[in-house]
Parts: structure tokens; C-alpha cells; sequence
């Protein structure tokens, strides 16, 4: 269709003349898919959601292999001592034993002498006096308690007789009035002459040392004292 002026088409003087809008034509053919674009900065993290129920427990695992035994502990303080238990029943007698060996006899010595010396007496003994010589009867030293020496006169005993104290010896005798005698220093029992027949048994006070002796038994005839000094 030309230009109502000029008769052209698509003239210059009609350019700006708008003319009816024409029929939408057929759509085109898809083109070809683009490129992936860029991927997009992550958006923020959302809150966390509810925490859901719990499950079911699970079977249980089989057992584990036994550990290595431990070292042992120290050894803990011994408890308290319990309370004495009751006392039992008598038990039923025993079987009579065998009979022992027959005692021994005590030794026994005879002093004859007939001139005058020193006697030492063995201990756990007894001397018969029959000596005629004037006899100094000592004590032995260093003998354990209940050692004993037995001094027996006689009237034979015409020499007489004497106990004398060693160095630190002493004896002692209770007499009928209760009061207790002792000998002092290097003292000594004299036995009168009408008493040589006297008898005297002493014994053994202390452990060892054989100092302390005491008188434990004797006959004095006339009931008359030997003295001490």
C-alpha cells in the first residue's frame, strides 16, 4: 500500500504515521538451552528443627573377652579382736600316763678330818660331822635359786664346826620371836661345843650370784641358837 502523498512505499513522509496493528504472527522455533548459570550464594541456615522421638533400643552386642587379672592390693590392717567365745564342755580324762623313773637319793658325804681346815660343801648335798679337827664350812658362790646345802652333827663331831661367810655372803633365819637374823659382812654361825650335833639345812635365796642364803629347817639342841655375827 503507497504513501497517501506520495504514492511510496515505506516513504519518508509516512514514517511516523502509525498504522493498524497486524496479526500476531506464528510463534518461532525454540532456540537452543543455554548455559548452566553461576550457582548462587548459599542462603542462611534455618533454625534447628524439633528433636524427634527416640527409637527403640538396639539388640544387645555379644559379650566382650575376659580382662587380664589385676595385681593385688596391699594387704589390709588386721580387724579388731573378736569377743572371747564361751567356754567349752569338759573334754573326757585322758589315759593314765606311765609311771616315772624312781627319784635319785640325796648324796650324802662324811667329813673326818682331824685337823683343823676349810670345807666346801657341794651344793644340793648333805655332810655327816665326824671330823675331829675344827672345820670352817663355806658356802658356794654362784649356784641358781633353791640351791640347798645340809649340815648334819653328830657326837662324833668332837672338833666343832662353823659356817663362814664368802665375800658379800649373807643368811638369815627367823627366830622364835618372829624377828629375822642376818649375818653381816664376812660374818659367820657359830654352833657352841654342847651343839656340835646340831643340824642345819640352808637354801639358796637368789639367781646366780650365790650370795643370799637362808637357814630353812635344823634341830639345836637345847633349842639354843647358833650366833650370828
Amino acid at each position: 500500500m503507497g504513501c497517501n502523498k506520495c504514492g511510496e512505499n515505506k516513504c519518508r513522509c509516512c514514517v511516523t504515521e502509525k498504522g493498524e496493528r497486524g496479526l500476531r504472527g506464528q510463534e518461532g522455533p525454540r532456540g537452543p538451552k543455554g548455559d548452566k548459570g553461576d550457582a548462587g550464594t548459599p542462603g542462611a541456615q534455618g533454625p534447628q528443627g524439633i528433636q524427634g522421638l527416640q527409637g527403640p533400643p538396639g539388640e544387645q552386642g555379644p559379650s566382650g573377652n575376659d580382662g587380664a587379672v589385676g595385681a593385688t592390693g596391699p594387704q589390709g590392717p588386721a580387724g579388731a579382736v573378736g569377743a572371747q567365745g564361751p567356754q567349752g564342755d569338759i573334754g573326757p580324762q585322758g589315759d593314765i600316763g606311765p609311771q616315772g623313773p624312781t627319784g635319785g637319793f640325796l648324796t650324802w658325804t662324811e667329813d673326818l678330818t682331824a685337823s683343823p681346815h676349810i670345807l666346801f660343801p657341794n651344793p644340793n648335798t648333805g655332810t655327816v660331822m665326824r671330823n675331829t679337827g675344827f672345820a670352817r664350812i663355806r658356802l658356794p658362790l654362784g649356784v641358781p635359786l633353791g640351791t640347798f646345802v645340809k649340815i648334819v652333827g653328830t657326837v662324833d663331831c668332837t672338833g666343832g664346826w662353823k659356817i663362814q661367810m664368802q665375800s658379800g655372803q649373807t643368811v638369815e633365819y627367823t627366830d622364835a620371836s618372829n624377828s629375822l637374823v642376818t649375818t653381816t659382812g664376812t660374818g659367820e654361825i657359830t654352833v657352841g661345843a654342847p651343839n656340835y650335833s646340831d643340824t642345819l639345812e640352808l637354801v639358796m635365796l637368789d639367781n646366780g650370784a650365790g650370795l643370799k642364803w637362808a637357814i630353812t629347817g635344823g634341830t639345836f639342841a637345847g633349842n639354843v641358837l647358833p650366833t650370828f655375827t
